[in-house]
């Protein structure tokens, strides 16, 4: 999976970083608990438009909610 060093920073410092497609550093994620830390994340590029649904995610004390999911991702 191409976003997953996206992940690993993300649960480790807070940020997303640059985007595995194309290197923008535009790019959001929004992060959802489920149940307990459990949830789901989702990690977006907004100059290219790829992302990923990552489910089953352990939402970290750095991940904060994020970003509202741009319309246009989906």
């Amino acid at each position: 999976m191409k976003w997953l060093k996206n992940l690993e920073s993300l649960s480790e410092c807070g940020k997303v970083g640059s985007c595995p497609f194309c290197g923008s550093d535009d790019t959001g994620y929004n992060a959802t608990k489920v149940d307990g830390d459990m949830g789901y994340v989702v990690i977006w590029c907004n100059e290219c438009k790829k992302f990923h649904v990552i489910s089953r995610a352990k939402i970290t004390e750095k991940m904060n909610k994020g970003q509202d999911i741009p319309k246009e991702i989906f």
